[in-house]
């Protein structure tokens, strides 16, 4: 019964997405969390598809919020309250509420006063802080999940966006008016993503074709949206995974060469023949005119105005804070700048630690003779696509990044804690 359900909620949400700030349709996720209470791997599931598909459409739906917080109460029934109380950890939980503490003061003293987004990115940590206790997941569930919803969402919007586009930004097409292309591209990322590793490593989960198909779709979907990290993000991390996970080491250049000539190949091709100007100059927008690349510009004016002014702690959390400088736009699409300049140098070691963390986690494990690659490549490839994102995105208004530090603990201790079958195996 509830996978009848769970294929209808996602059909629904995926066709609903392009318009459902017009029509409401799409209320009817707020009933997922209630629907699906107490199973974690379609709530994870749900958290992950709809930050990609709602992104912050509709504005006026707390779909992300009720999602994670129902993955935190599910994760407590399934490990009992008791059981939960004895494993809390002191140090995780000390960090967890000083975090809380430190983004709070920084609303409470940023220049504008705004607590904007406060309560979103305290909902962001804590899904990361209650994965580290989640040891028990159906991770194969999970995957066969995911890989569903992947397939629907690659299909719909390769669909959508070359039949019935929506134009914005110098002709790039979207899914919708409400969808920037950029984010359309890293939703199509990621699950082209999800599909790529499905087909490497699954045996009969989906027929192998179909999900060929969908890789193809959603490289269409990327073309057409003009992302340039889109394109470069899905091929670098397709290209590092196979590079890790090749046992022979003479046969590692030749495939990695012949994919990445490939990708990069019908990447211009497309690009050519669809004559979509990736560029992104402006001039004029502040009050300084300033002229060149919009990110390398609003880069400069946050330095300039905020970063050299409030090295420390930043000028204060919330796109507020940036719009005050930069007076058009909300933030500079770039990790490295938004941090510093929303929490100063104190935000930017906690994301690297939290980062380096994660990646010496996955290591140390496929070290571990007892697990293979294959069980932690999809949390890496995750992770590593959104980390190549952020550096042209930023980490307080897409939950993506923080999901894939989630997914790769809840992989970890899943693994460490008895689910040695993760991937269907020929």
């Amino acid at each position: 019964m509830l996978n009848i359900l769970y294929i209808l909620f996602v059909l629904i949400m995926t066709v609903t997405t392009p318009f459902c700030e017009t029509t409401g349709i799409s209320y009817i996720s707020l009933l997922i969390p209630f629907i699906f209470f107490g199973k974690r791997e379609y709530i994870l599931s749900f958290i992950l598809y709809a930050s990609i598909i709602f992104y912050r459409v509709p504005p006026g739906i707390p779909i992300m919020p009720l999602l994670i917080i129902g993955y935190a109460i599910s994760l407590i029934v399934n490990e009992r309250i008791q059981r939960l109380g004895y494993e809390v950890n002191v140090k995780k939980l000390s960090l967890f509420i000083l975090s809380i503490a430190f983004l709070t003061y920084s609303c409470y003293s940023s220049i504008t006063g705004s607590y904007d987004s406060l309560f979103k990115t305290i909902v962001f940590i804590a899904l990361l802080y209650y994965a580290t206790y989640d040891k028990n997941c159906d991770i194969k569930l999970l995957q066969r999940l995911l890989v569903f919803a992947s397939v629907c969402g690659l299909i719909f919007w390769a669909f959508k966006i070359s039949l019935m586009p929506d134009i914005s930004m110098e002709g790039r097409r979207s899914i919708s008016m409400l969808h920037n292309p950029n984010v359309v591209a890293r939703g199509a990322s990621l699950m082209i993503i999800i599909v790529f590793f499905a087909r490497q490593f699954w045996d009969s989960t989906l027929p192998k074709i179909l999900l060929d198909i969908c890789i193809i779709c959603g490289f269409l979907t990327i073309f057409f949206t003009g992302s340039r990290m889109g394109i470069m993000a899905t091929i670098i991390t397709m290209i590092l995974c196979m590079y890790w996970g090749s046992s022979n080491k003479e046969s590692r250049f030749i495939k990695i060469a012949f994919v990445g000539i490939i990708l990069l190949v019908l990447g211009n091709i497309a690009l050519n023949l669809l004559n979509i100007d990736i560029g992104r100059y402006v001039t004029g927008f502040t009050s300084e005119i300033i002229e060149g690349d919009a990110r390398l510009a609003s880069s400069q004016v946050l330095w300039t105005h905020a970063i050299s002014q409030h090295p420390i702690k930043g000028v204060g959390l919330g796109g507020d804070n940036s719009l005050y400088f930069l007076e058009y736009v909300p933030d500079a699409d770039n990790l490295i700048i938004d941090i510093l300049t929303q929490l100063g140098i104190i935000g930017l070691c906690t994301i690297v630690i939290l980062l380096i963390k994660s990646l010496k986690a996955i290591k140390a494990n496929i070290k571990n003779r007892r697990i293979q690659f294959k069980h932690l490549v999809l949390p890496l490839g995750i992770l590593i696509s959104q980390i190549c994102f952020s550096l042209t995105e930023t980490v307080f208004d897409e939950l993506t990044l923080w999901y894939a530090l989630a997914i790769t603990y809840i992989y970890i201790n899943s693994i460490l804690y008895g689910a040695s079958r993760i991937y269907r195996c020929s």
